[in-house]
């Protein structure tokens, strides 16, 4: 598995893609966060934990929705484009390790992505608000949470990256179908956000939920999560390449 994993790492060396995804994700968080710096008077009206809910919510769905997909998808597309699945395949490495290593790299940049987000937001937060309500690890763990429901539900889309093989934007639109989805079940009334799961994953980082609506978002994320990974193994598995 450490080999697979190293293999993954030095091909995204050449990548360009990934410093791309990972310039965009700091870039967008701090002009996001420099706007509310600019006007920081009328920001300080604001809740601190609103004002890093409304943060995290925007992080979310850009790093989410566009970069992190575009990240998913690259890792599995490329194999294909490039041919080189056969060639780990007869050196003896099972589909499974091809599959885990990739997710685990996935995992890692799609972490750090927020991890750097969570610092941005933080600096900004401590420029805006004299007094601070929350400390940095209080942030980081929020954006964490995030992090994760969102990787959860995103598994989903690894399973149409395989289906596709060497067809990228497949991939992308089901991204953005996801971004549709989430949006439109956060402003869904009762408990329709904690039933979809998409909108789910970020209910239970930034909303407060009952016990039952957060029974709910954890069954909707979590079923979502399994679903996508058996789909995606099974797929694999059984594939012809």
């Amino acid at each position: 598995m450490l080999s697979t994993i190293k293999i993954e790492c030095l091909k995204l060396r050449r990548c360009s893609l990934v410093l791309v995804c990972l310039s965009g994700s700091f870039l967008f968080t701090l002009l996001a966060v420099m706007k509310d710096v600019l006007r920081s008077g009328p920001v300080q009206q604001v809740p601190q934990s609103v004002w890093i809910t409304e943060n995290m919510m925007i992080n979310n769905f850009m790093v989410t929705f566009f970069l992190s997909t575009m990240l998913l998808g690259y890792l599995i597309h490329r194999e294909y484009e490039e041919r080189t699945i056969k060639n780990l395949l007869v050196t003896g490495v099972s589909r499974e390790k091809i599959l885990f290593s990739k997710l685990i790299v996935w995992l890692v940049l799609h972490f750090f992505m927020y991890l750097v987000a969570s610092l941005v937001v933080y600096l900004g937060y401590r420029s805006i608000f004299e007094t601070q309500e929350f400390a940095f690890l209080d942030i980081l763990g929020k954006f964490m949470l995030s992090a994760g429901t969102a990787a959860v539900v995103m598994l989903p889309l690894a399973w149409v990256g395989i289906k596709q093989k060497q067809l990228f934007y497949p991939t992308i639109l089901f991204g953005i179908l996801i971004a549709v989805l989430a949006v439109t079940g956060i402003t869904f009334p009762d408990r329709w956000p904690v039933i979809v799961p998409w909108s789910a994953a970020f209910a239970l980082s930034s909303m407060e939920l009952g016990a039952t609506e957060q029974t709910i978002a954890l069954v909707s994320v979590g079923g979502t999560g399994i679903i996508g990974l058996l789909l995606m193994f099974f797929s694999f598995k059984r594939q012809e390449i």
